[in-house]
């Protein structure tokens, strides 16, 4: 069995155990290994949207860090996530980050997405959105390899 898929059926026992502790040991060093595999990733992203773990934030800033547009739709779906454990803070750490996830994926997708959460999320998680979008042209070496191509 090669590397891939041993990794492969790790993801898949992390989600059918439901292990979080499992999600802090390896999901982190999947993402940054899997930086452009769509299985894996989205398997990946199965595990963001879940409520059974306390790893929001650091997974969304994994998902900043690779900024693969696979990603996107499920940086946008947390965003608007009402999970208990995130409830505690005002600030909105874990959707600050999924929306700067978003911002250095800098794809037409992520930016209508931006826009959205501009649009119909709260005045604080607007307010993120916003600056991301004002910053979009001082912020373009940041975005991924992709957005290159289809913001030109």
């Amino acid at each position: 069995m090669t590397k891939r898929e041993t990794d492969l059926n790790e993801i898949k026992r992390l989600l059918a155990e439901k292990d979080s502790d499992g999600v802090y040991d390896k999901a982190f060093g999947f993402i940054n290994f899997y930086t452009e595999d769509e299985e894996i990733l989205l398997l990946l992203c199965q595990i963001f949207e879940s409520d059974w773990h306390k790893a929001h934030e650091d997974m969304a800033r994994a998902f900043q860090g690779i900024s693969n547009p696979i990603t996107a739709e499920t940086l946008f779906k947390v965003t608007f996530s009402d999970f208990e454990n995130y409830n505690w803070n005002e600030n909105y750490p874990m959707q600050r980050k999924c929306v700067w996830a978003l911002a250095d994926i800098g794809t037409d997708e992520a930016i209508n997405y931006l826009k959205q959460i501009e649009q119909q999320a709260n005045e604080t998680i607007a307010a993120f959105a916003t600056k991301r979008l004002l910053n979009w042209e001082s912020e373009l070496g940041r975005k991924g390899p992709l957005s290159q191509f289809e913001n030109s």
